[in-house]
Formats: C-alpha cells, structure tokens, sequence
C-alpha cells in the first residue's frame, strides 16, 4: 500500500507535483511509462516517484554507491539507480534467449551524471549479460548515446555490430559505419538495432 499520506505530510510533493498525479501513476503500466519518459528531469517529481519506488518494492541489488530497484510489468524490467532520495540513472529493457541478452527500451539519466549509463553497461550488464541490443527507436540523444558506447565497446575489446531485424543478419561494425544505418527514413528507421558483445 503506498502511504501517500504520510508522504505529503513529510513535504516530499512540490506544488508542481501534485499527491494525484504520482498516485495515479501507479494504477497501470501506461501511465508509469508514459508518466517516467516526461518527468523524472524534474527534481520534485523525481524526489517524490523515488519515495514511491523506494516503499513500493525493495533493493535487489547495488553498484557503485547505486541500489537498484526493479520493477517488472510484464516482460518488461524497469532498473532504477538510486542514490540517497534520486533516481539517478534507469534502464528499460527485456530479456531473451534464456536471460542472456538485454534489449535495450529505454535509457535515462541525471543530466549531471554524464556517462553514468555508459559506465553501468560495461560494468553492471556486461558482467551479467551476453549482449546488449539498443533500442529501435533512432532519437538524437541516443544516437550520441550509442556512438560513445560503440566506440567504448572497441576499446575494451567488445564485439560491436549492426544487426538487420528483418532479415536477422548481423555485420560487424565500427563508429564510422554507424551513420548509414542511423536513419529517420520511415522505411529504415527501425530496422536496424546496434549489438554490443562479449567476444
């Protein structure tokens, strides 16, 4: 039971965001998506959805001062990276083949945290993955997002490549190549996903 209650008498909600809206939100897995891509940037809306996550379920795991509470609608995972009274980072993936391959739905973090995402696939997923595949939905921030990850895959000695949904190929790739597969053509853009492995 979430004591919204006890949470607004200890001021966690702002006026700018309201007992209701943050209620509600739980009411189904629609509303937690749509509700957590327009306002965890919000310091007061982030404060109070982290009071919720934090009451609703518990810590499965820790990385590097973060814990990490996992919430699972569906076959979809939710990972939230916490520090003190912040999600500092979260991860919206599924899991194939036996749990051995993440694919990526979604990725956020703290505008002051920068390359905090990058630093928890390579030493959080990698250690417990195979692989990690992005998104198919090609935005600009994502595409910085995998170009750095890509290149960082290089030097660490992942394999990196590009993997063609439709006719499920795969073609190693590096940084350079990435551009031609990068597309906002409706007919391309979400063919082509980006796949980071162990050798």
């Amino acid at each position: 039971m979430i004591k919204l209650k006890e949470l607004v008498d200890n001021n966690v909600f702002s006026p700018l965001c309201p007992t209701e809206e943050v209620g509600l939100i739980f009411e189904s897995p629609v509303r937690i998506k749509s509700w957590v891509d327009n306002n965890l940037h919000s310091i007061g809306k982030n404060l109070a959805f982290t009071k919720i996550i934090k009451e609703k379920y518990k810590a499965v795991d820790t990385f590097d001062g973060y814990e990490i509470y996992k919430n699972a609608l569906g076959k979809v995972n939710y990972d939230y990276f916490i520090v003190g009274d912040y999600i500092k980072a979260m991860f919206v993936y599924a899991e194939h083949n036996d749990g051995k391959i993440f694919i990526e739905e979604k990725v956020w973090q703290d505008g002051l945290n920068i390359g905090l995402c990058r630093k928890i696939v390579f030493d959080y997923y990698l250690k417990k993955y195979d692989a990690i595949i992005s998104d198919q939905s090609h935005s600009d921030l994502g595409e910085s997002y995998w170009k750095h990850l890509v290149k960082d895959a290089k030097t660490k000695g992942y394999k990196t490549s590009v993997l063609n949904t439709k006719t499920n190929t795969k073609v190693e790739i590096n940084v350079e190549d990435m551009d031609q597969y990068w597309s906002e053509n409706e007919k391309t853009h979400f063919i082509y996903r980006f796949v980071i492995e162990k050798t």
